[in-house]
């Protein structure tokens, strides 16, 4: 499967917009660097968000039965379970995707970076990496705890 471009990026977070408003009602987790969302929108219902970190986004009907989720997974339904979308936005012209939750004890963002090889990162209000799926270590950046 072909990675998305940035431009298709664009267009796809328009389409995306008819999640805001909606609760997230459970996170799947089937694969490593592969996430499902389950959203309860009002008067709308169900809708599943496939993310592929490093390839690809997108709506869809299907929901296989999981295995045991993983400690990341287990991290992200604690964080985000029931928590309202607020906003999605593509991060300046590059293939990362921003997700806004919205919770009592505050707002947390889910950052998605399409670009391969892909990471999927929790950060807190003040933008520290609580987790993410992969730490790394880049020339110009560095994906670590805090």
């Amino acid at each position: 499967m072909k990675a998305i471009s940035s431009l298709d990026l664009h267009y796809l977070i328009d389409e995306l917009q008819i999640l805001i408003g909606a609760r997230i009602d459970q996170i799947y987790m089937p694969d490593k660097k592969e996430l499902l969302l389950q959203f309860h929108i009002p008067s709308k219902g169900k809708k599943l968000l496939r993310i592929l970190a490093g390839n690809c986004i997108y709506l869809t009907e299907k929901k296989e039965s999981y295995e045991e989720p993983s400690d990341f997974c287990m991290f992200l339904r604690k964080h985000l379970g029931n928590a309202r979308l607020r906003g999605i936005s593509q991060k300046e012209s590059e293939r990362i995707v921003e997700f806004i939750f919205e919770k009592k004890e505050g707002i947390e963002k889910l950052v998605i970076e399409l670009i391969p090889p892909g990471n999927i990162i929790l950060l807190d209000n003040g933008g520290k990496i609580m987790s993410a799926v992969e730490f790394h270590k880049f020339k110009d950046r560095t994906i670590m705890p805090k």
